[in-house]
């Protein structure tokens, strides 16, 4: 996993999606936009495959995912946001042999998928 430097972190790598004179007006497609876009997009299942992405991962189109692929869809990182985000990527980064948890950090990881599993019982839910 890479972690941004400084620069990438302030979205200096980042592109608009449109050019200067419509970037400061609307850089970016509102939410409602993205939203009807995504509406009219095949299930995940079919979205995910290389074919289908060739397709909708185009700069320019609103439902694009900021995967990173191609380069252009890249998002600013997400440690710009709040320093939990960067806490957790060098965390991330960390053996896992260097971490210690106890007993009530296990129980509460434990109740917590436990729980979750109610809301998703089956793949069609």
């Amino acid at each position: 996993m890479l972690v941004p430097t400084e620069a990438e972190s302030l979205g200096a790598r980042i592109q608009p999606r449109h050019s200067t004179k419509e970037a400061h007006s609307h850089q970016f497609p509102c939410r409602e936009e993205i939203a009807q876009a995504a509406r009219k997009r095949e299930s995940p299942s079919t979205g995910a495959k290389d074919s289908t992405l060739c397709v909708t991962q185009k700069d320019g189109r609103p439902d694009a995912m900021y995967s990173g692929r191609p380069f252009k869809l890249t998002a600013p990182a997400i440690t710009i946001y709040h320093p939990v985000f960067a806490t957790f990527l060098k965390r991330m980064k960390e053996p896992l042999a260097t971490f210690q948890f106890s007993d009530e950090e296990f129980d509460r990881a434990n109740k917590f998928i436990t729980e979750s599993l109610a809301f998703f019982p089956d793949k069609r839910t």
